[in-house]
């Protein structure tokens, strides 16, 4: 009980005035403008990011808030709906640690369908699982994030970004051409060749 409470006393100290101008790990702890600072996160996917579920989130002693964006991989970016989400966030003094999904790829691979994930069938995995392999869809998430990272860069509640990448957990996947050129270079590399296999 004790624990809890300084916990998120802790937390909430942490919330309060400005934003820190500067983040560090070092014996694995963080650390906000050098003082302390308590992770307490949340990954409310599901529930409307609007004015109350930041105020509940700071009530509750949270200090950063995973937000998903409503775009994906290779698809335009609204800059205007990113930064309601950051004023949003700093009215209630609490961060944002940024993201969107690199792992279902649906607009992507409806496009190239080279990049699908595929299983041990011969068929593309559900739920637009894309394979992280592709060289094609290696430079798109690249880009997605070089664009993502530029726009909000500067912004004071500004936490880290995390790019959601659920691989396909209800498939067995990794039979697509990308990965198993990867598995067989990385046999070869360990027994020499793929005839010592």
């Amino acid at each position: 009980m004790l624990t809890t409470w300084l916990c998120l006393a802790a937390s909430v100290a942490a919330l309060s005035g400005e934003p820190a101008k500067r983040f560090e790990v070092r014996d694995a702890a963080i650390f906000a403008d050098g003082r302390p600072f308590p992770l307490m996160m949340d990954f409310t996917w599901s529930a409307p990011h609007n004015q109350a579920l930041f105020r509940f989130a700071r009530q509750f002693g949270v200090n950063v808030h995973y937000c998903g964006a409503g775009f994906g991989v290779a698809a335009d970016i609204d800059r205007a709906a990113i930064d309601r989400l950051y004023e949003l966030a700093a009215a209630e003094r609490v961060y944002i640690c940024f993201g969107f999904s690199a792992a279902h790829g649906y607009r992507y691979i409806a496009e190239h369908p080279e990049a699908a994930m595929i299983n041990a069938a011969g068929k593309p995995c559900g739920e637009g699982r894309v394979s992280y392999l592709e060289p094609g869809y290696r430079a798109a998430l690249a880009e997605s994030l070089r664009q993502l990272c530029e726009h909000v860069r500067g912004k004071p509640w500004h936490f880290g970004y995390y790019p959601q990448d659920e691989h396909s957990y209800s498939d067995l996947a990794g039979y697509e051409d990308a990965s198993l050129k990867v598995f067989r270079e990385r046999l070869v590399k360990k027994y020499g060749s793929l005839d010592a296999v």
